[in-house]
């Protein structure tokens, strides 16, 4: 019953985290998760603090993992077939399909950078 408990309690951390925005993850305290964690039925004890400390610190390096700031993956201008234009034009596009929400544009961008080290093989 408590491991089930303490799986649930997990879970409600993990979506309180999530709704923390990418730019603000590393910033976060536990104590922007706790009134979460309160709101779904957990009081708050030293074992409910010590799992929210955890998961947040985890979430935190699967973050700094994904941004990688500094570090820009870069293609010559001669393999890029698109004209600057286009390349413009698809940035927009790209800032559109997230709905303005420059978080989600950068992790996009993250995503879009894996891809093109394991293209280039860097």
């Amino acid at each position: 019953m408590e491991a089930e408990k303490k799986k649930r309690l997990s879970v409600v951390v993990r979506e309180v985290i999530g709704t923390i925005p990418l730019s603000e993850l590393h910033f976060a305290k536990p104590s922007r998760v706790l009134p979460g964690v309160e709101a779904a039925g957990f009081p708050i004890t030293a074992s409910v603090e010590s799992t929210v400390s955890k998961l947040l610190k985890t979430a935190k390096e699967g973050n700094n993992q994904q941004e990688n700031p500094g570090k820009i993956v870069r293609f010559p201008v001669e393999k890029l077939p698109h004209r600057i234009a286009e390349r413009t034009e698809w940035a927009m596009k790209l800032v559109e399909a997230c709905s303005g929400d420059f978080s989600l544009v950068r992790a996009e961008i993250d995503r879009l950078e894996k891809f093109a080290k394991a293209i280039t093989g860097g």
